[in-house]
């Protein structure tokens, strides 16, 4: 997906998470690498009404390693997310000039609470 607005580029992509309850997880994890290294994506979760995003850097450095990011389902529902119906996960390249390529694997919303 590309788009245009006063000038600002962005690309990014999304996938549907079909209305998934994940008000028992606490986080989001997966595995991650960038074709260089550097790369400065962010991530959002969206329940259909509400959409947020996290800066992906705040979790990982993207590195041409595979690494693991957790990145803590508070983070979005703070933020008026509502993790009973997660509708879609996107990660963007925006708000800044710049290329790259990142490549993700084992996405997961999961690590139950205790309680």
């Amino acid at each position: 997906m590309v788009g245009h607005d006063r000038g600002l580029n962005y690309t990014g992509w999304a996938t549907g998470l079909g209305g998934v309850d994940c008000s028992k997880c606490e986080t989001l994890s997966f595995r991650i690498r960038g074709a260089d290294g550097g790369e400065r994506p962010n991530l959002y979760l969206s329940d259909g009404t509400s959409r947020w995003g996290v800066d992906i850097e705040e979790y990982v450095q993207i590195t041409p390693e595979w690494q693991e990011a957790r990145i803590p389902l508070k983070a979005f529902s703070d933020y008026g997310i509502d993790l009973t119906h997660l509708d879609v996960i996107e990660v963007v390249f925006e708000w800044e000039k710049m290329s790259g390529t990142v490549y993700l694997d084992e996405i997961r919303l999961g690590d139950q609470k205790t309680k």
